[in-house]
């Protein structure tokens, strides 16, 4: 059994490093986030939510959906952990209104 603690802990630590953004990557960022909130290690999914898609970009409603996907699965997985914890990812969400503000303007 604490060899299983040791292999489950070295296998994490790989996903929470591995670059999902990567041409050819076996798992995307959301998928990767998913994997890493399973075990509990929101923080490490925070660390993994990209820049909020800027509303100049040429796919900005398709980034800007994806970029919503993975503030829910964010929300209600720290919810479900921690949820004294939430305020972590307030500034995410601000910084992701004031560009999408931007947009409808």
């Amino acid at each position: 059994e604490k060899d299983w603690e040791a292999v489950r802990k070295d296998l994490l630590d790989y996903v929470a490093s591995y670059n999902a953004t990567l041409p050819g990557s076996a798992i995307n960022t959301k998928q990767q986030m998913e994997l890493l909130l399973r075990e509990g290690q929101w923080r490490e999914g925070i660390q993994l939510l990209p820049d909020a898609p800027l509303p100049s970009s040429i796919n900005f409603e398709r980034e800007a959906k994806e970029y919503i996907e993975m503030l829910e699965l964010l929300w209600f997985e720290i919810e479900r952990i921690d949820s004294d914890q939430l305020k972590k990812l307030l500034p995410f969400i601000e910084e992701f209104a004031k560009k999408r503000i931007c947009t409808t303007k």
